[in-house]
């Protein structure tokens, strides 16, 4: 190429060899790029030098700008050092067309012009030079700015934008197509963003005069500037397009539902649906889209009418808000008309069943939203034409999502009396015998916001909520914790809403008792199903009548399934478990009146001595943080607890007591004084559990109580950093973090700062142990995290460079942390962050241990390797990761490591990267493949089962290798590794596996 100089003859054969090369195997030219590049921009010339625009000088310009674009997209870390000049070139470029003159059309693109139809027909008419081979190049050009695009950051894309928003002038629908396409990628790169808030209304209006042609004509340019617009509703910030924009964008969507092609209505329709989504801003067009979507869901088109009905929806939505006040009979007219447009399409046999399915929804959320303004003959109307779908099986599952739909608004009353009355309950129970799990899922879902808002006295039909009760405690079960969490939900509506009969009260007893008194007991249950559960045992205390559903039989109900569960498995008597059971109780004590509290209190603290005494400390502890305790005679009992040395296992007793007297100090504040007495006293022998409910006080007490002692517990727990036990200092650091949710100035100047300008590392250690736990508090805010930590966190970076590995191991737990929970806290330090992750993740310290009859090799650097690997993957989970390329270069370390679980690690890591950024993974095929190949078919010895981590290793490599292969151009090698795997018969059927 060098030698060819401006000869396209001679040029020609390299260039295209280059770009050849370029498309096939791009990712490996990167080191080559400084004489690549400048040999492929040489023969383009001048972009001014009109007599140069001969074909075969055309072709080889074009050859050339291939050839740059495959090099930008394949190597995007080696280009950045020339992405600014190859942008100005393919800038000029892009408006390389010596055979036109545009005159001042970009002034005439902002002026009001009467004949801007015949000004279309003459910029946009076919060419008379058949011969002109310019447009070429300028494709090319187009669609090189659309890679540097993509290889530089999104704030500096302002004048690439720009400029093509100037291009939109362009003769050739070709090369249009692809300025509008390159300027769509643009603007969802720079979604959000204040740049983009001043470029839309520009693009707004640069779309109107290509949308605005000949109903027929230049249809491709028309649908890439509707996905433009549509990407412009999306991307651009509130505020971004003024009144005058959105009228633009829904006259363009009156123009495409007005075209004669089906393709070019459909994109009218979506975007009409994408500028009614932008909220406030697009309140003005609502009187033209309601219209325009009662004639699409009336269209001839599947698709359309489809759009239309979605169309129907996002206008209720806009013009009431679920929340939204109305006044009387406002918005009438909009309801009437839509559903007077979707209910003909609910009709069984005359539509698709995709039609019916979305008549459904739309009927069900206009309804929702205008319930109360409606008349009562078409809300009963609507509401019966649901309940009809619900004899069909295909659109049962529908109909049921959209009835929860209308219940759970705040605006249909009657909605739950229309519905389950005169045999409707146990019609809906019914369905939970089925064994399909949408149709137990939806049906569960309606059932529970159907009940919840079941006016009282409601006349059910005889035995329908017996039938209710025993078919929902069928799913309650630890199999599938999110339906357990519905069908309690629905349990506990039907028995605190419904009237319970003889026959209600027989299936609560013997039925869901005993499936609630079994969940209860499972491990595995936590959150929203663990809330349901309670909610269940809360209502049948309440509403059961004494005797098994009386509240002092479900007390001692409950220890006593806690007891058989762990006598049956002792995995179901786990500290969870307990824990869940501690909850019900907690939960059914604190709704019972005085005088049954009182008693249920003092029989959980004779029970603190006998064999249900964990259980019973637990309870305590989660009935003193929803009432007070104090003169019930808990806190002192607890108290002892702590100091006794005969219960039970003393480690465990000790730390549930513990954390069970710090949430009853929660629950009644007004003790903490003495409890930080106790943590005065010289010496303090229960320094370490006064500091676990110490921990708890601080997280579950009200906010301003913590407040009024702040400095005080702040100065203790410094000093309970600066002693010497490692156990007392961790658990001080901890409760120094949560601290800092209420009172982050106290934490950061009398605890943080004293710690990092002391000599001892193990303070250091400490410090960042606390701003771990600030980060991750559960009262924690952005505010009281920037309070506390943003002025002292580069000395706590700094702490990964310290020689003490403790230190770097808990600023690794920090970076980890705020990665999770506080990302915006490392942005200004992402740079420093990922070149020491990069560095720990390789770190290996590795010495021998002489144990006598042997020597065993120890690497005290394998606990921080897996710790970086891991703020590694966080970081590329929330797409925060600057140096991708530099990312791969670890992962590809890291695959090559002696240890499995830090090969599992980068296995992982590699799987998110390719989904990131292929370009760089691809770059380093090569290194990753070799030590994947390795990895894949590492010897295993016969007979090993499936499931052992051995065979765990080699599915996750292999999972890493199809990755590769995956991405976009392909990889040879990792195609070359998996066809060596076929070829083995286990490792084909692993791949056969994987693939399904």
């Amino acid at each position: 190429v060098d030698a060819a100089g401006r000869d396209a003859s001679k040029a020609r054969t390299p260039v295209a060899a280059i770009g050849t090369v370029a498309r096939g195997v791009g990712q490996r030219l990167g080191t080559h790029l400084d004489r690549l590049v400048p040999a492929l921009v040489a023969p383009l010339g001048d972009a001014d030098d009109a007599e140069s625009n001969d074909p075969e000088r055309n072709e080889l310009r074009e050859t050339c700008l291939h050839g740059l674009e495959e090099l930008v997209r394949r190597c995007p870390a080696e280009a950045e050092a020339h992405v600014d000049a190859l942008l100005e070139t393919a800038l000029a470029f892009a408006a390389f067309d010596p055979n036109y003159s545009y005159g001042d059309e970009d002034e005439e693109m902002d002026a009001d012009d009467e004949e801007e139809d015949e000004e279309y027909e003459d910029d946009y008419g076919d060419e008379d030079d058949d011969d002109d081979t310019s447009w070429k190049v300028r494709r090319a050009a187009v669609r090189v700015c659309g890679a540097v695009a993509e290889a530089k950051p999104r704030s500096s894309l302002v004048d690439l934008a720009t400029a093509l928003v100037g291009r939109f002038k362009e003769r050739e629908e070709n090369v249009r197509v692809d300025v509008v396409e390159t300027l769509t990628k643009l603007v969802k790169t720079m979604a959000q963003t204040d740049a983009l808030a001043a470029l839309a209304p520009q693009a707004c209006r640069a779309c109107k005069k290509p949308i605005s042609g000949k109903v027929g004509d230049n249809l491709k340019t028309k649908s890439a500037c509707f996905g433009l617009l549509r990407e412009l509703c999306v991307s651009a910030p509130p505020g971004a397009l003024g009144e005058e924009d959105v009228r633009l964008v829904a006259e363009a969507s009156g123009r495409g539902l007005a075209e004669k092609s089906q393709s070019l209505k459909l994109e009218g329709a979506k975007l009409l649906r994408s500028a009614l989504a932008r909220g406030e801003e697009a309140k003005c067009i609502v009187d033209d889209a309601v219209p325009r979507a009662i004639d699409a869901v009336k269209a001839e088109w599947y698709k359309l009418i489809e759009e239309g009905l979605r169309l129907c929806v996002a206008v209720a939505e806009l013009v009431r808000p679920i929340d939204a006040d109305m006044a009387e009979g406002e918005g009438m007219d909009v309801a009437s008309k839509l559903l007077e447009a979707a209910r003909p399409r609910l009709v069984a046999g005359a539509v698709d069943l995709e039609i019916r399915e979305r008549a459904i929804e739309c009927v069900g959320d206009v309804t929702a939203r205008f319930a109360d303004v409606m008349d009562s003959e078409l809300l009963k109307g609507a509401v019966s034409d649901l309940v009809e779908q619900l004899d069909r099986e295909a659109t049962r599952c529908s109909a049921l999502r959209a009835l929860a739909v209308i219940a759970n608004s705040p605006r249909s009353s009657a909605t739950a009396t229309l519905v389950l009355e005169k045999g409707g309950l146990g019609t809906l129970s019914s369905f939970l015998e089925h064994h399909a799990r949408p149709l137990q899922q939806a049906t569960l879902e309606a059932l529970g916001a159907l009940l919840r808002t079941l006016p009282p006295k409601s006349k059910l039909k005889a035995g329908d909520v017996a039938c209710t009760l025993t078919n929902a405690s069928t799913l309650a079960k630890d199999s599938d914790l999110h339906l357990a969490h519905l069908a309690t939900k629905s349990i506990a509506a039907a028995v605190s809403q419904c009237t319970l009969d003889k026959k209600a009260k027989t299936a609560c007893e013997n039925d869901v008792l005993p499936a609630a008194l079994t969940l209860a007991a499972s491990p595995l249950l936590q959150g929203a199903p663990l809330d349901g559960l309670a909610d269940v045992f809360e209502a049948i205390a309440l509403k059961g009548g004494g005797g098994a559903l009386g509240f002092d039989a479900l007390l001692s109900a409950l220890p006593d399934a806690a007891r058989v569960a762990k006598e049956e498995d002792p995995v179901r008597g786990s500290r969870q478990a307990r824990k869940n059971v501690a909850v019900v109780i907690a939960r059914l004590c604190a709704a019972a009146d005085a005088s049954t509290l009182k008693k249920a209190v003092a029989n959980l603290v004779n029970q603190v001595g006998d064999e249900n005494k964990l259980l019973a400390v637990t309870a305590l502890g989660e009935l003193g943080r929803r009432c007070d305790l104090s003169k019930l005679g808990a806190i002192s009992t607890l108290t002892a607890c702590l100091g006794a040395g005969d219960v039970g296992d003393a480690d465990e007793a000790k730390t549930a007591a513990a954390a069970a007297l710090g949430s009853c100090v929660a629950g009644a504040p007004h003790e903490l004084d003495g409890l930080l007495d106790a943590l005065d006293e010289d010496p303090c022998p229960r320094e370490y559990l006064l500091l676990i409910a110490l921990r708890e006080v601080v997280a579950h007490a009200p906010s301003d109580r913590i407040k009024s002692v702040a400095l005080r517990l702040v100065q203790r727990l410094l000093t309970a950093v600066q002693g010497n036990q490692e156990a007392v200092a961790d658990s001080a650091a901890e409760c120094a973090g949560a601290l800092a949710a209420i009172a982050p100035e106290a934490v950061a100047q009398h605890f943080l700062d004293p710690l990092l300008n002391a000599s001892d590392v193990k303070h250091k250690a400490s410090a960042a142990a606390c701003a771990k736990a600030a980060t991750s508090a559960k009262l924690a805010t952005d505010a009281s995290v920037a309070a506390a930590l943003v002025d002292r966190l580069e000395p706590l970076l700094k702490l990964l460079d310290d020689e003490d590995l403790d230190c770097k191991k808990k600023s690794l737990g920090l970076v980890h942390a705020a990665a999770h929970n506080r990302l915006s806290l490392l942005e200004a330090h992402s740079g420093f962050v990922e070149s020491r992750l990069a560095t720990l993740a390789a770190l290996k310290i590795e010495h021998v241990v002489d144990l006598g009859p042997f020597k065993h090799k120890v690497d005290d650097g394998l606990p921080l390797r897996k710790a970086a690997l891991a703020a590694l993957a966080t970081l590329v989970d929330r797409k925060a990761i600057q140096d991708t390329a530099g990312c791969v270069d670890v992962v590809a370390g890291a695959l090559a490591d002696k240890n499995a679980d830090v090969q599992a690690q980068a296995h992982q890591l590699l799987v998110k990267l390719c989904a990131l950024d292929a370009a760089s993974v691809l770059a380093k095929a090569d290194a990753i493949c070799e030590p994947l190949d390795k990895a894949v078919h590492k010897k295993i010895k016969e007979g090993t089962a499936k499931d052992d981590r051995a065979w765990d290793l080699v599915r996750s490599a292999l999972r890493a290798v199809l990755a590769v292969k995956e991405l976009p151009g392909g990889c040879p090698r990792a195609d070359a590794l998996l066809e060596k795997a076929r070829a083995k018969d286990k490792l084909a059927a692993e791949l056969a596996a994987l693939a399904k």
